[in-house]
């Protein structure tokens, strides 16, 4: 064999080389792809999944607060008026029904 033709068969011999590992290097590179596009999909949709759940507490706090000034508005009717002097705790609308009565017997 001339000096030619071993150079050749060791290029030859390296470039198979070459293509098997150039081969398993794509594989890899098909590999991560495939994970990288699944774990951005992922991402993506925890992304959308987490603005969710925030409009959902928006909403669910700005129901609360609604909810609370109802329950503050029922809680201040509740509460009794402060008695007076000389209406000694009755309604403004008893005090006057008792005022009239009384009136109505006076005239006659």
């Amino acid at each position: 064999m001339s000096k030619k033709s071993k150079t050749i068969e060791k290029i030859t011999t390296a470039n198979v080389e070459l293509k098997k590992t150039l081969a398993g290097v794509r594989g890899q590179l098909t590999k991560t792809q495939s994970k990288l596009a699944k774990a951005t999909e992922k991402a993506d949709r925890w992304k959308k999944e987490a603005a969710a759940h925030r409009t959902a507490a928006a909403r669910s706090d700005a129901r609360a607060e609604k909810l609370q000034k109802k329950l503050d508005r029922a809680t201040a009717a509740l509460k009794p008026a402060p008695a007076t002097k000389s209406g000694q705790g009755r309604s403004p609308r008893r005090l006057h029904h008792r005022t009239q009565h009384r009136e109505r017997a006076h005239d006659s």
